[in-house]
């Protein structure tokens, strides 16, 4: 507002992305644009050989068409257990499980090689 203060009705937001930015600032800050151009149900970031696809729909498959890094591993962000793809001339098809869909943005990361 004119005055400075925040209205009431945004407070609760701003303290949500707060705490997203907390827990995930890592794949923002210091990172750069990806190389998947956004859509409607994902963008990239990436640093360095990580790219991190952002699934905004609640979709628990993505495909990239013509992905054409060499990968070394596919898995969530924060996890450790590697995720089912299949990668061909076509592009990149990732199997997310269902239990680790989040309704606000999923958070898929590609290690290149």
């Amino acid at each position: 507002m004119p005055n400075g203060k925040i209205q009431e009705e945004h407070v609760q937001s701003l303290k949500q992305m707060g705490d997203w930015l907390q827990k995930n600032g890592e794949i923002i800050y210091g990172a750069s644009a990806g190389p998947i151009s956004p859509t409607e149900e994902m963008v990239t970031t990436q640093k360095g050989k990580k790219i991190y696809v952002h699934i905004l729909d609640q979709n628990n498959k993505i495909f990239i068409k013509d992905f054409e890094g060499k990968i070394k591993s596919i898995s969530m962000f924060k996890g450790d257990k590697p995720l089912v793809y299949q990668n061909n001339k076509f592009g990149l098809l990732v199997q997310i499980p269902e239990s680790e869909i989040n309704p606000i943005d999923t958070i898929v990361e590609i290690t290149l090689k």
